[in-house]
């Protein structure tokens, strides 16, 4: 059997006898849902793929691929193994490996903390020592980016005066995935995002913030630069018509030579790591909520 989902799918749906319409009719969706699902574009979710797979008559894990893995979905989901089967081409493997962790119950956060975050960390230090290519290296990043995309919680429908946050690179950096992981989270909390993602030059991010006028800025800054870059960027966010008292939140490898606190009175805070992140957005978001 093929390890993807959606040809899984398809073969257990045939075995089954049932057309495309008449499975849709039993899981209470429209016939394009079921089609999306075999074309790869799209996955159900918890409750939906549970019921699919009794309709079918099979365990969930050989519906979604991953029972020839010899499958334990929380062993299985090990970095190192991950990475093996990311480096032999089988990313949908893999995929379905973090997804059913994911359906077991394992939030986001902890995803990225014990699945994706020390799969980076091996893959830099194996790139740094010349054991993989960059090419390699870039085979596993553009999979974890993947990986970020499919596990993002939908959105339902905001509060009505909830938070806007805005989540930026700093202009001209295209290093992305920890601001991604920074969004997911902030999601999963239930908060309403904006991503603008990589590369944006610094005029256009200013003319995009002055246009939307988001609540919390966070901008992400993974290359060491000077310290007056980003204090600068601040400044010029702070300078837009209404975003005097805007909170902007700065994290990566710019906080070297920049305050641990931010400056009396500047409306700039500072966060090392992704907790940090979501715990100085929670803090604002509340700060917020109490000055009405």
């Amino acid at each position: 059997m093929n390890d993807s989902f959606s040809e899984n799918l398809k073969h257990y749906r045939k075995r089954a006898k049932l057309s495309q319409t008449e499975l849709a009719c039993k899981l209470g969706v429209g016939q394009t849902s079921i089609a999306n699902y075999e074309g790869n574009l799209r996955f159900p979710d918890r409750e939906r793929l549970i019921t699919m797979a009794r309709i079918l008559s099979i365990p969930v894990d050989t519906l979604i691929g991953t029972a020839k893995e010899g499958y334990n979905e929380f062993s299985a989901a090990d970095p190192a193994h991950i990475m093996q089967l990311l480096l032999s081409g089988r990313q949908e493997t893999a995929w379905n490996i973090i997804n059913a962790v994911f359906l077991a119950g394992k939030r986001q956060t902890a995803i990225q903390e014990e699945i994706l975050i020390p799969l980076l960390h091996k893959t830099g230090d194996l790139w740094s020592s010349g054991k993989i290519s960059v090419a390699e290296e870039h085979v596993i990043s553009n999979a974890v980016d993947d990986f970020l995309e499919r596990l993002r919680v939908p959105m339902t429908i905001p509060a009505p005066n909830g938070p806007l946050i805005i989540c930026s690179a700093f202009p001209g950096e295209s290093h992305i995935l920890g601001l991604k992981m920074l969004r997911n989270r902030l999601n999963e909390q239930g908060w309403q995002t904006v991503f603008t993602g990589a590369s944006a030059p610094e005029n256009d991010l200013l003319l995009f913030l002055q246009r939307l006028h988001g609540d919390v800025i966070l901008i992400s800054v993974t290359l060491r630069r000077d310290p007056r870059e980003v204090i600068s960027l601040t400044e010029k966010i702070h300078a837009l018509k209404g975003y005097q008292k805007r909170p902007v939140i700065i994290g990566g490898a710019a906080l070297t030579g920049l305050p641990a606190e931010p400056v009396p009175g500047s409306y700039t805070w500072y966060a090392a790591d992704l907790q940090t992140g979501v715990e100085t957005v929670a803090r604002l978001v509340r700060n917020m909520e109490e000055a009405g």
